[in-house]
């Protein structure tokens, strides 16, 4: 099958389990096609200790749709019993490398990642522009406005709504009025943002030459 994996260690007196595993097979579930039918495939962890099963743990092995196909208990003279077991698994982890077999069944190759255009997106408030528009929505430059003209200004943002906004309008020829009160310099300080489009109505007025 490959993948090979041979162990060898001191029985523990659960051992077993693993000749079950050995022996088991999926023929009666009526879903696994023949010959992947005739065994049992199972997750394993083999660990590696410094000196015995108390010890620090030096590294693991880990193993994914795998099968016992070698179990052997023996009498070592020098050494006492031996229990040696050798798998077969189609995915091999070890330490920072991992083999894949063909036959593997629950490995799924990684996934690219995908970048959503939502992570990257821009959310800080931005002021993009202003203008003009008369009473029927259409815009005019500040040089063809007359005295005592209603006009609304639009403000345009992005990601602004409850900010405040300070607007130079910067018009040599006439003033403007908001709220009765005429601007210093032509400049609307404190507005609120109410949204990507803010409208506020203005009125011309006659320019102060003082």
């Amino acid at each position: 099958m490959g993948g090979y994996v041979a162990v060898r260690f001191t029985p523990k007196g659960n051992e077993e389990m693993m000749l079950d595993w050995m022996f088991a097979n999926r023929m009666e579930d009526g879903k696994t096609a023949y010959p992947r039918c005739l065994y049992v495939l199972k997750q394993a962890e083999i660990v590696f200790y410094e000196g015995d099963f108390n010890g620090r743990i030096l590294f693991k092995y880990r193993l994914e749709d795998g099968t016992v196909i070698y179990f052997k208990e023996s009498f070592n003279t020098l050494l006492g019993m031996e229990t040696s077991v050798v798998f077969s698994a189609a995915i091999q982890y070890y330490k920072d490398t991992f083999y894949i077999k063909s036959w593997r069944e629950n490995w799924k190759p990684p996934q690219p990642y995908q970048t959503s255009v939502e992570e990257f997106k821009d959310t800080s408030p931005k002021f993009t522009g202003y203008y003009l528009e008369n009473t029927k929505g259409e815009r005019i430059k500040q040089e063809r406005l007359n005295i005592n003209q209603k006009v609304y200004l639009v403000i345009e943002t992005n990601n602004a709504e409850g900010e405040t906004a300070t607007i130079n309008l910067n018009n040599n020829n006439l003033d403007f009025e908001y709220n009765g009160k005429v601007l210093d310099n032509d400049i609307l300080k404190g507005i609120k943002v109410l949204g990507n489009i803010t409208k506020i109505q203005l009125k011309t007025v006659e320019q102060n030459k003082n």
